[in-house]
């Protein structure tokens, strides 16, 4: 299947004969194929779609077999599913409290003017002086948003989370294994995890994305490719204690 949905409300070639049954159709427009679909058809493809059918573009979750996200408001379903995956890894393991908050990467480049000699070219010469521009660059992570804070109850029976979002992480599956270890748990435990992931929409992707919806005249505020730039400047400090 597609990545990429175009719900259409009826079959834009009735009459042709050819035609005559399809539930869609899938043109490649650029790169990228993608399939335009019958709403009426959508129940016998077993597909689901968030957060509900519109004649609209819709992109596959990477995490949710066959979960179809409209494109309008894919960044923030996926932002809140893995806030609230966090949440329920944390209440799973037994924590008394957590912490999650989105911080952002930001570059400052300082620009230095400096000078240096050169060796004489001969006796008595002076000495000659080249301006050189030297370049430093600072990484600083700048508070977005406080995205949860909770305390719970806590308990002493921690239990194996079912992981989705954070499938295949190394830092989740290091937690999970050591509060799964009930002759040496952690008491608090904090990291700092890299928010955009490899399933997600990169930005050879997102390109095509918004090339495909200059063409249907679909473009949004804010193209896909400036969401996906956004993205890999985000950080998510998880911090968890027991």
């Amino acid at each position: 299947m597609p990545k990429l949905i175009w719900l259409m409300d009826g079959d834009p070639h009735p009459n042709i004969e050819a035609c005559r049954d399809a539930v869609g159709y899938i043109p490649r427009i650029g790169k990228m194929r993608i399939l335009k679909l019958i709403k009426g058809e959508v129940s016998d493809q077993k597909l689901s779609f968030y957060p509900n059918l519109n004649e609209s573009i819709y992109y596959r979750n990477p995490y949710e077999n066959d979960l179809y996200v409209n494109l309008d408001e894919y960044f923030d379903y996926i932002k809140k599913k893995r806030v609230n995956e966090l949440v329920d890894i944390a209440s799973k393991l037994g924590a008394k409290y957590v912490r999650i908050v989105f911080k952002e990467e930001k570059k400052a480049f300082v620009s230095l003017d400096g000078k240096k000699k050169t060796k004489e070219k001969a006796k008595g010469a002076g000495g000659e002086e080249e301006a050189i521009e030297l370049k430093a660059s600072a990484k600083d992570l700048q508070e977005l948003e406080v995205a949860c804070e909770m305390e719970f109850t806590g308990h002493n029976n921690p239990e194996t989370p079912e992981l989705i979002y954070y499938k295949n992480d190394p830092d989740i599956e290091s937690l999970v294994q050591l509060c799964m270890d009930k002759a040496n748990p952690p008491k608090s435990k904090s990291y700092t995890l890299k928010y955009n992931r490899k399933q997600d929409i990169n930005l050879d992707a997102a390109i095509k994305i918004d090339f495909v919806l200059s063409k249907l005249s679909m473009a949004a505020s804010a193209s896909v490719k400036s969401e996906v730039e956004k993205e890999n400047r985000m950080y998510m400090e998880y911090q968890i204690k027991f």
